[in-house]
């Protein structure tokens, strides 16, 4: 006759599998809530300003979920290029890798899917271009990106009547409002 396990012997063994489980998942959770925190970051409004033979070329990137517009302007302000992508983010234990594809060119010349080492902080996004194996013919570039900050309006400031005369109402906007 087999000896029957004992309680203890049971709980030790679920408690086991249930802890390896619990330890997988939340492996599992921490790359997601990574890969979160870091797409947050990527939020909002950036800009690049590149100094050519040719003029100065300003760049504005507008990230919202996991889509990109990218538009390209000279220094007339006319548009060069304009493109939306969408983009996915790899993060490994040494490096942060931005993928964009599914690209749509308003203007300019056609953009192909492509892959750049990345790091971002509150205020900068720095992207490596022409430094990853699958990019052998491309010359290294180092692009330094800063955040637009977007002025919010406080509720207190709509616009109110401050004059009125010839039927014509003059519009200002003040932190004080009286209705």
């Amino acid at each position: 006759m087999k000896p029957i396990p004992s309680v203890f012997t049971i709980a030790a063994v679920v408690l086991t599998g249930a802890s390896l489980a619990l330890a997988w998942q939340t492996g599992e959770r921490n790359d997601d809530r990574t890969t979160k925190e870091e797409l947050a970051k990527l939020q909002g409004g950036w800009q690049l300003i590149l100094k050519t033979r040719n003029g100065t070329i300003r760049s504005v990137k507008r990230v919202e979920g996991n889509q990109t517009t990218v538009t390209r302007f000279d220094e007339n302000g006319a548009v060069i290029t304009a493109h939306k992508s969408e983009f996915k983010l790899e993060i490994t234990a040494r490096v942060k890798i931005f993928t964009y594809f599914n690209v749509d060119t308003t203007t300019g010349r056609r953009k192909e899917p492509r892959s750049y080492i990345y790091t971002v902080d509150e205020d900068t996004w720095v992207e490596a271009r022409g430094l990853l194996k699958d990019q052998p013919n491309e010359q290294p570039h180092l692009f330094v990106w800063t955040r637009v900050r977007e002025k919010v309006a406080a509720k207190s400031e709509r616009p109110r009547v401050i004059n009125s005369c010839d039927r014509s109402l003059v519009l200002a906007t003040s932190r004080k409002t009286t209705d």
